[in-house]
């Protein structure tokens, strides 16, 4: 037990009925109140020991993300590509051009099948588990990369792209909402980050491989780009299939002893599986209590909207401030007058850049917080990307356990739709046919961070070191960003409290 004992009175006043009917007895809460306080005591170091399973399994989640990144990736890299550009494309100038409202239209048809697989996991994760989800994903998706392997015109590859999306929409909300439920409070914004480190590396490969490919004018020079995909399904599948379902979902599905056995699978033995089981069922009685409904809906009603806000706009917010200008930066240094070859390794360049800046952000996250090094970040976007590191810790934190998955999603296909708008822009504002901005598109950019600027200070809460009965209280309670960090919140004090003025309010 904790050293901080409560009084029989406290643990009366805090019963009240579990999930499936259940009442969570004298033994439970206190169990409850054990758990959240050895949360607290818990350092980085004895998480990383006592956590060890935990980290490789969030990690093997994560990995799924690489192909997003890698896809991602390659999507602006091919209309650079010389072999596509003279498969696709055409006449301009010395060679050929895709034009910008093709580029515009592949770009907005991965997004639209992003859309529609962030809302599916939405719901087949809570159903089903997020396991059983992504093993059907995999499998689906290692069938759509044929599809675009055999495209022989736009339209095709357009469709082809749009419909591989929805498996990488699924692997986009899986593995942060993954990352975020199996993991303490201590390490929580290390193993949320990395989701944002594996797109980055996604990415980074995707720039290896372009660029070794670069000088090749033949349909190879495209389709191998394509084709590196399927090498990542097999060891991907082999390992989830052994993978443990997240504690919280088991909770949430009132399979309370096989949660148990998955909290044995992610721990070193050292942590109370008791305790913790009933601190996630402690945790989903207070949002029982405090608001109703699990779907979508939920996400709009009352103190939720805020946590959906958060999520939505510090997501939005990467797509926003240019990320998608990023991944045109290959056909950016081509029409700034560098050769094909040095374009491709400026694209090597950046995203190494981008590897580095995801890491630095882990101490800056555990030492200063997320709010403090979003709006640093954010501050000095044009030299660090410190700001896109931190939003995967924001976003998994910012939803209630049991709308967390859903809270993830709409966040996602909010950064979607900004991404859609952003994309179908940028190769206007890049293209030579078009607007020609060039570089000026900066300025553009510049513009809106700034605006964003002024919302990060408003409108988002420090919830480092939170756990997630804490921050339900801290939500309901309508405590404002800027006194987010100093309010002090006593889960089972406050929560007594809580209750009662909810049970008044209903009285009235």
């Amino acid at each position: 037990m904790s050293d901080t004992k409560m009084t029989d009175v406290q643990v009366e006043e805090a019963r009240s009925k579990g999930l499936n009917g259940e009442k969570l007895t004298i033994e439970d809460v206190a169990n409850a109140k054990d758990a959240t306080d050895n949360e607290h005591k818990l350092t980085a170091r004895q998480g990383l020991k006592a956590y060890k399973k935990a980290i490789f399994w969030s990690v093997v989640f994560s990995m799924c993300i690489v192909m997003d990144g890698y896809d991602i990736g390659f999507t602006g890299t091919l209309f650079a590509q010389p072999a596509f550009q003279k498969e696709f494309g055409t006449p301009y100038k010395d060679g050929y051009e895709i034009s910008a409202a093709w580029q515009s239209g592949m770009k907005a048809s991965l997004k639209i099948g992003h859309i529609i697989g962030v809302f599916l996991d939405g719901w087949f994760s809570e159903v089903i588990g997020r396991k059983k989800v992504s093993l059907i994903t995999l499998a689906s998706l290692a069938g759509l990369i044929f599809w675009q392997f055999y495209s022989t015109s736009l339209i095709s590859f357009l469709f082809a792209r749009m419909v591989a999306g929805i498996p990488l929409g699924v692997f986009q909300a899986a593995a942060n909402t993954y990352a975020a439920e199996i993991c303490p409070v201590v390490l929580r914004a290390y193993l949320t980050t990395y989701v944002c480190l594996c797109w980055v590396m996604g990415q980074f490969i995707c720039a290896g491989v372009t660029y070794q490919l670069s000088s090749r004018s033949d349909p190879w020079g495209w389709r191998i780009i394509i084709a590196v995909q399927w090498a990542w399904i097999p060891p991907l599948f082999g390992l989830l299939c052994f993978a443990p379902d997240s504690p919280w979902w088991l909770v949430r599905k009132g399979r309370y002893e096989d949660a148990k056995k998955a909290i044995r699978r992610l721990t070193d033995g050292s942590i109370n599986e008791e305790n913790q089981v009933a601190m996630m069922k402690r945790t989903t009685e207070i949002e029982i209590e405090t608001r109703t409904g699990s779907s979508y809906l939920a996400c709009f009603k009352g103190t939720n909207l805020r946590r959906t806000e958060i999520a939505c706009v510090v997501w939005g917010i990467q797509a926003g401030i240019g990320n998608p200008l990023q991944s045109y930066t290959t056909y950016f240094f081509k029409q700034a007058g560098l050769s094909t070859s040095d374009a491709f390794k400026f694209n090597i360049g950046n995203n190494a850049t981008s590897f580095v800046g995801t890491m630095l952000a882990w101490p800056l996250l555990f030492y200063f917080g997320r709010r403090t090094v979003f709006m640093g970040g954010l501050s000095v976007m044009t030299v660090l990307y410190f700001a896109i590191a931190t939003v995967y810790p924001i976003v998994g934190e910012s939803g209630s356990t049991r709308l967390r998955g859903k809270t993830v999603a709409l966040a996602r296909n909010f950064y979607s739709l900004i991404s859609i708008v952003s994309g179908v822009l940028v190769p206007y504002m890049l293209s030579p046919t078009a607007w020609n901005w060039s570089a000026k598109a900066g300025f553009f950019f510049g513009g809106i961070a700034c605006l964003c600027l002024v919302w990060v200070y408003f409108r988002l809460p420090e919830m480092k070191g939170r756990t997630y009965e804490e921050l339900d209280i801290l939500f309901e309670r309508r405590i404002s960003a800027r006194k987010f960090k100093s309010e002090h919140v006593d889960a089972y004090s406050d929560y007594n409290q809580l209750v009662g003025e909810k049970a008044a309010a209903r009285a009235e």
